[in-house]
């Protein structure tokens, strides 16, 4: 997917998915907002390390969630180092 698919995909793919979790997480006693959000996150950092299947699937969300970035660097060009 080039750069500015993958932007256009992000910007329309994680306005929803906010929704979504907000829609979410307000069942299981967050609030529905940003704040909830970051709450919820740093819920699941914690049982992510007492539990490999929170991470497991935390893992499989974020990746179908936020695909790799590949980068291509033209022929020729060089890091600089």
């Amino acid at each position: 997917m080039a750069g500015n698919d993958m932007l256009r995909s992000m910007q329309i793919v994680f306005p929803v998915a906010t929704q979504i979790q907000m829609d979410i997480i307000d069942r299981y006693g967050f609030p529905a907002d940003g704040d909830g959000l970051i709450r919820f996150t740093q819920a699941v950092k914690v049982y992510e390390k007492q539990d490999e299947e929170i991470a497991q699937l935390n893992y499989e969300l974020r990746t179908t969630m936020i695909p790799a970035l590949t980068v291509q660097v033209p022929n020729g060009e060089q890091d600089g180092t």
